[in-house]
């Protein structure tokens, strides 16, 4: 494998001719090299890089974003950019830096000098106001600083399911990273189920560490009109009052954590007595006008 030297008056960069790697040599001010010929090179060099790795010479500006001095980025898992800035809050970009929004809902404090990302959450540090968390690409924002004494938060780093806050005189904070809930079962009645009572009692699956879950019941299978959204429950059933006769209803679960609402159940289907009833009054009429007799 064939080397290739640069050197300066107080340095040595080799390259292998792969281009992987760079190793610096430290060596005194005055060296004499031999490359094929014995001969001494001046202070400039130009290091080149193989065709295996790439480095870029020059920087290109984005358009933005104009909301004050940028302090610290990050990015998520679908390739969003935020970027967080002294007096502007947060800034999203979903074109690689092209166009950038403020996403500031919720977020008091705009002086945003750390981001990370951990898993679907997106937190930020800010000065004097402690973490604050977002579950929806920086949609909405909330305060997460529980057992959190210091809130000046100068930088943040994720390993595994740990997020490390490291604040200002009060050294470095550690927190938890919880997910999402997983969806709940539905368990009765059973999709499709028929003859039921007008006022059905729907249950579902525990969720654990779920604080609340949301309820929504509609006659349409994409849930434009409700006929129950009830997100404050905290058991895993909900009796329903009176329902409309000869109707079909749908219905869906999802579960909430300290993290966020988790992704609904499958949705399931189910008719009144009254709708099964309808049916077959209307299945009898069509056989006895069929089988009627001629006079």
């Amino acid at each position: 494998m064939k080397d290739e030297n640069c050197i300066s008056s107080s340095s040595i960069f080799r390259r292998a001719s792969t281009g992987r790697a760079f190793g610096l040599l430290f060596v005194d001010h005055t060296i004499r090299v031999l490359v094929g010929l014995s001969f001494l090179l001046s202070v400039f060099c130009f290091l080149f890089l193989s065709d295996t790795l790439y480095a870029q010479d020059y920087w290109q500006q984005t358009n933005g974003p104009y909301g004050g001095d940028v302090l610290s980025l990050a990015v998520s898992a679908s390739g969003n950019v935020f970027a967080g800035t002294r007096g502007g809050g947060v800034f999203l970009s979903t074109d690689n830096g092209t166009s950038w929004t403020q996403v500031n809902t919720g977020l008091t404090n705009t002086s945003v000098w750390a981001l990370a990302v951990g898993g679907t959450n997106l937190f930020a540090g800010t000065l004097g106001g402690g973490v604050f968390l977002s579950t929806d690409n920086g949609t909405s924002w909330s305060a997460a600083n529980t057992g959190l004494t210091n809130t000046t938060v100068m930088a943040f780093a994720v390993s595994g399911l740990n997020l490390f806050a490291g604040t200002l005189g009060r050294g470095v904070w550690r927190s938890v990273l919880l997910t999402l809930p997983p969806a709940p079962t539905l368990i009765s009645p059973a999709d499709g189920a028929s003859n039921l009572s007008t006022a059905p009692l729907l249950t579902w699956s525990q969720v654990s560490g779920a604080v609340k879950y949301h309820l929504q019941v509609s006659s349409s299978p994409s849930f434009l009109t409700m006929v129950v959204n009830d997100s404050t429950l905290t058991s895993t059933s909900r009796q329903l009052g009176s329902l409309a006769h000869g109707t079909k209803y749908y219905w869906r679960v999802r579960a909430k954590n300290e993290a966020g609402y988790g992704q609904y159940s499958v949705t399931m289907e189910f008719h009144d007595r009254s709708a099964h009833l309808a049916t077959d009054i209307y299945n009898l009429g069509v056989r006895e006008e069929f089988h009627q007799p001629d006079s």
